[in-house]
């Protein structure tokens, strides 16, 4: 599934956040999962479900925050 996804981010992000999706409720400890679902979640413009995602990842896995910090930080933007 996390291969699918990533293969569907340029194409079709709601598709890859579906994807993303399944993959978190088949394995909630994949950060990386929360993580890119949180870029398309942003990259759609959906600001509060972005800054959820990459919370929870970076919750998961600290070190994540070196990646996906400063898109964070983009989400909770106003």
């Amino acid at each position: 599934l996390y291969n699918r996804a990533s293969a569907l981010e340029e194409v079709d992000k709601k598709a890859a956040i579906a994807d993303y999706t399944r993959l978190i409720a088949l394995a909630p400890d994949h950060a990386e999962a929360y993580a890119r679902r949180g870029l398309m979640h942003l990259e759609l413009k959906m600001k509060a479900a972005a800054a959820a995602d990459l919370r929870k990842a970076i919750s998961l896995d600290p070190s994540l925050k070196a990646d996906y910090g400063e898109h964070l930080t983009l989400a909770l933007s106003k």
